[in-house]
């Protein structure tokens, strides 16, 4: 808006007939010395009057040629840019004393017409009134500007504004607030295109962390600002907004004027607002591309294996989903190694995160895969066993930790244990899990692990929120799938183990092992059954080949017997080393058949109902 009347400032040109009768400049004047907001010919002039900033209608070159053609016409050439010029970035400089102003001056002479693109100066004593069409309107500058206005000519004159309010005005609040709405008065130029408004956001971000004015806070609230602008903004696609976050990022880390601290809060400002962009590729993009701008800066390999970090953490803590976590952490560590930015502490670091995102999404699929299989109405019982045993078994082939493998295998125990099949169903899925995890391969899958895994499948049915005695049911059946699997001690005991790890009372946990003890016993008492059953009919005297370690034994001594009945019929002494060999064979083969006899006789004993051993841990 035009000054009012009682405010106006002139800044006078005067104009005299020359000796052709042409117009010719004499003298310029203004009430304060002018100052220019930039260091090119392109600055605009202003000055400072009655406590206000005022713009003025002529640039640091367009002035330039007027003081030439001033002494030219040999007028009174007097520089009224005595004061220090402003440079983007720099400080306020110290006001000149006045000029005064001329007072006469022949109104009825037309003031030439100029070629420059910059209006004509007003005649002596009118106020500032510029022609918009083609620069800014003349216009008091406060902390509250109107960039928009100021926008209408170029992005140095946005500039220009912005690095005049930073100078006057010391409240950083109100800094950042100007900054911020001239990011608004960029974006929302229809006269802009999307290139035009990318190359603006990024002069204004320049700007900002280089301006001197400007505390370091303030410069990362003031970028800050920028970001969260640029996010806000309805007009730019998802994708232009990236870019723009690229180039901001890459603007920030190659700044000389911005500790590592600062450049680090406002890195992760511009990934938290990528990551807050509406679609997976454009959230994609910009990852890749801040991820690309921190592995090409001028920092140390340790500075960008701490800004990397700081990426993946912002990546790990969002409220995306597991799959897309996994998806932009991998493509982060892959970049990462690729590079050889991050330490072999740094990319353990980055690993373990990728490795419990890759769990959780593992276990969230896998939990969709059992409910789709429990619920199917068209499969039985025995269906959905071995369904869920081809589950079980790709989750304990797959690269996770033995950790990881245990926390996904609780989560299918529970999630069987939770549902609404009858509770025999239940226990025989229940089974079927424990005979899967028992027979296992021992190469791809240690006993230790097994045991951590059984751990955790019955920590599943014990924390399930079923009824105790379905829970006592399911363990039973977990204990009667692992004898079935042939699985030995350490695997049972670690149905205890897992029990004990529970969350839940002492009662319940009581009742959970009497469970697994009586299914211990009942399981061994069928093995004992199934082995004297197998014994029974036996005749250990006859001579079958193979039958046991009995009838090889006897074997021997009848082979041997013949050579030793020659030798007590012979009374003569035996005196070469192959009769001593023959007899000292005879006699280790003759124990051994007897030994064998013993613990055959001994073994059937023992394991016959009416043996000695009573006790489970005698019977083992």
């Amino acid at each position: 808006t035009k000054p009012s009347k009682d405010k106006a400032v002139y800044f006078t040109a005067h104009y005299e007939e020359g000796p052709n009768g042409k117009p010719q400049l004499k003298e310029i004047s203004s009430p304060k010395p002018l100052k220019f907001a930039g260091n090119g010919d392109d600055a605009i002039a202003y000055i400072e009057h009655g406590g206000e900033i005022y713009t003025l209608a002529v640039t640091r070159g367009k002035y330039k040629e007027m003081m030439k053609e001033v002494e030219l016409n040999q007028g009174q050439s007097v520089d009224l840019s005595q004061a220090e010029d402003i440079i983007i970035g720099q400080g306020q400089s110290e006001e000149q004393p006045l000029i005064t102003p001329q007072q006469t001056t022949n109104p009825s002479v037309e003031p030439p017409q100029y070629k420059q693109q910059v209006p004509p100066i007003t005649p002596t004593n009118q106020p500032l009134q510029p022609e918009t069409s083609q620069m800014q309107q003349s216009q008091q500058v406060t902390p509250n500007l109107n960039t928009a206005t100021a926008l209408s000519g170029s992005i140095q004159g946005l500039l220009n504004y912005v690095n005049a309010g930073l100078t006057k005005e010391i409240d950083s609040n109100k800094q950042i607030d100007l900054i911020k709405e001239a990011a608004t008065a960029i974006l929302n130029n229809e006269k802009s295109d999307i290139a035009e408004k990318q190359s603006n956001i990024i002069a204004l971000a320049e700007n900002t962390v280089n301006n001197k004015n400007l505390k370091p806070d303030a410069k990362v609230a003031g970028v800050n600002a920028i970001l969260e602008t640029t996010k806000n903004d309805q007009n730019t696609p998802n994708l232009e907004k990236s870019k723009l976050l690229e180039a901001t990022v890459a603007i920030v880390l190659n700044s000389e004027n911005l500790e590592p601290k600062q450049k680090q809060h406002m890195l992760e400002k511009a990934v938290d607002v990528g990551l807050s962009l509406k679609d997976d590729a454009s959230r994609a993009a910009t990852i890749d591309g801040i991820k690309d701008v921190v592995i090409k800066s001028n920092h140390s390999t340790e500075d960008k294996g701490t800004m990397l970090i700081a990426v993946g953490d912002k990546v790990n803590v969002s409220e995306l989903s597991n799959a897309e976590k996994q998806k932009l952490l991998g493509s982060v560590l892959k970049k990462d190694v690729e590079a050889q930015v991050l330490s072999p502490a740094q990319q353990q670091l980055m690993q373990q995160h990728l490795d419990k995102i890759t769990a959780e999404q593992t276990k969230k699929d896998t939990i969709k895969k059992v409910n789709d299989i429990l619920f199917d109405p068209l499969s039985n019982t025995e269906l959905k066993t071995t369904n869920i045993q081809a589950i079980t078994s790709n989750v304990l082939d797959g690269p996770a930790t033995a950790e990881v493998k245990g926390e996904i295998i609780q989560e299918i125990t529970n999630t069987v244990a939770g549902s609404s099949l009858e509770a025999q169903d239940k226990a025989a899925i229940i089974k079927g899990v424990g005979e899967t995890i028992a027979t296992h391969s021992d190469t791809s899958l240690s006993l230790p692990n097994k045991a951590l895994i059984m751990a955790s499948a019955e920590k599943g049915i014990a924390e399930s929120q079923t009824n105790l005695p379905d829970r006592e049911l399911m363990t039973k059946g977990l204990v009667g799938g692992i004898y079935e699997g042939k699985g030995g001690p350490e695997i049972t005991k670690a149905v205890s183990s897992g029990i004990d790890n529970s969350n839940i009372n002492d009662s319940e946990k009581e009742a959970l092992k009497k469970a697994k003890d009586a299914a211990s016993e009942a399981a061994l008492d069928r093995d004992t059954q199934n082995l004297t059953e197998g014994l029974k009919g036996q005749n250990i005297e006859e001579h079958k080949p193979h039958d046991d370690i009995y009838n090889k034994a006897r074997e021997v001594i009848n082979a041997v017997n013949p050579v030793i009945e020659a030798l007590e019929k012979s009374k003569e002494p035996v005196v070469s080393a192959e009769d001593r060999i023959v007899q000292e064979t005879s006699s280790i083969l003759n124990n051994i058949s007897k030994l064998a006899v013993e613990k055959v006789n001994n073994l059937r004993a023992m394991l016959s109902p009416n043996g000695n051993l009573k006790t489970l841990e005698e019977k083992k």
